[in-house]
């Protein structure tokens, strides 16, 4: 698939058009959104799990609360920072290295207490709240400015498609087995997404290799609309 782009100043034949190739959304968005979906259900299937597991630690609401809660201590924490390491390292690794940790979800599925699970939630909520800030660094680099807005669209179905694919599959899982499968089995597409943003991912446009010349040209040139200058992180914080 390609669309095509008008070449303006520069350009041989003003008003000619060359097909651009879509390696952004054909590789870069679809990247982001099968990272973010499968986040998504491992962070959201304790929503299901979480009556049989009431059972089987006869947790109260308050201490059942108490679990719900611990995946978001750590995501909330890690926003701000989650920024910063994106700029620092690039969005790509950032994002490597969250789903690399976020396969600790697994032993979500292995654990035998309650106190176990509570700090892997919260090392999960740390791992995955790194996830949207670097994403939004990727849309920055990757898409020009009359697109990021169709490409963060595109990362945020992920939020009822994931409830349409985990539910479903999560309780059968349940009835089939136990609860302790459903972290296991949806906690192991972290680990091949991982692979795939290694293989196939950049940071940035201006180095990715596969990147055809035309639309790189052409996403870079409308790029720095998306951008202002650049600043250190503590003056960004002290901006209102």
């Amino acid at each position: 698939m390609a669309e095509s782009y008008s070449k303006h100043e520069g350009a041989p034949g003003v008003g000619d058009t060359v097909r651009i190739p879509r390696a952004r959304w054909l590789r870069m968005s679809v990247l982001i959104f099968f990272a973010y979906l499968a986040c998504y259900v491992d962070r959201s299937n304790i929503s299901v799990a979480a009556p049989v597991m009431v059972c089987e630690f006869s947790m109260t609401s308050v201490v059942t609360g108490v679990l719900l809660a611990s995946f978001f201590w750590g995501y909330v924490v890690m926003q701000v920072p989650g920024g910063w390491l994106a700029s620092r390292y690039g969005p790509k690794w950032v994002i490597v290295t969250s789903l690399v940790v976020g396969i600790t979800g697994i032993l979500t599925g292995l654990a035998r207490t309650y106190d176990e699970i509570v700090v892997i939630r919260f090392i999960m909520g740390v791992a995955e709240g790194v996830l949207w800030p670097s994403f939004a660094a990727i849309i920055m680099r990757w898409f020009p400015s009359h697109e990021p807005s169709r490409a963060v669209n595109l990362a945020q179905y992920v939020l009822p498609v994931s409830s349409v694919i985990m539910a479903p599959i999560a309780g059968y899982l349940i009835q089939l087995s136990d609860w302790h499968v459903v972290f296991i089995a949806q906690g192991v597409p972290l680990l091949f997404l991982a692979l795939a943003w290694i293989m196939w991912a950049s940071s940035d446009p201006a180095h990715d290799r596969r990147l055809d010349p035309a639309e790189r040209r052409m996403i870079l040139a409308g790029s720095d609309e998306n951008t202002g200058e650049i600043a250190p992180f503590s003056t960004v914080l002290r901006r209102r």
